[in-house]
C-alpha cells in the first residue's frame, strides 16, 4: 500500500514543462563534468534507426547475435559495415540496387528499394535449419 501511494505521489508530482522553458533547456549547454560514464559514452555514441521490410531480417539479425553471444545491434552494425565495404569494392551491389528500384509511395522519396523474394526466403531457411 505506501508503495502503490509513493508512485501516485511520484507521478502527480511530475513538473508540467513550460514551453519557454523547454526550448531554452534545449539549447542550453550540457555540463560534462556532471555526466556519469555511461551518459558521456551514449553522447558519444552513434545511433541509427532503419525500418526493415521484413521481419525475417530482423528475426535473421537476432538468430545470428543469439548464437555469436553478442547484441543485435553489434550484429546489425557488423552486417552494414561489411555490405557497405562490397558496396564500395563491387559494382556488382550497385547493379542489384539499381535492379530492385521501384517508384516510392511518397513525395519525400524517388524510389524504394525491393527486397527480393529469393533473399527473403534464404533468411527463412537460415532461420528454419540454422548456419550451414
Amino acid at each position: 500500500m505506501a508503495l502503490k501511494n509513493l508512485r501516485e505521489r511520484q507521478q502527480s508530482a511530475a513538473p508540467v514543462a513550460d514551453p519557454e522553458n523547454e526550448d531554452w533547456a534545449k539549447d542550453a549547454a550540457t555540463n560534462t563534468a556532471a555526466l556519469t560514464a555511461k551518459q558521456r559514452y551514449d553522447l558519444k555514441r552513434v545511433r541509427a534507426y532503419y525500418d526493415l521490410h521484413a521481419q525475417e531480417i530482423d528475426d535473421a539479425v537476432a538468430a545470428i547475435s543469439a548464437d555469436l553471444h553478442t547484441s543485435k545491434s553489434q550484429v546489425a552494425s557488423f552486417l552494414l559495415a561489411y555490405a557497405l565495404t562490397e558496396f564500395c569494392a563491387s559494382a556488382r551491389l550497385w547493379e542489384a540496387m539499381v535492379d530492385h528500384k521501384s517508384p516510392a509511395r511518397t513525395l519525400r522519396y524517388e524510389w524504394d528499394l525491393d527486397i527480393d523474394r529469393d533473399w527473403i526466403e534464404v533468411l527463412r531457411a537460415f532461420l528454419r535449419d540454422g548456419p550451414d
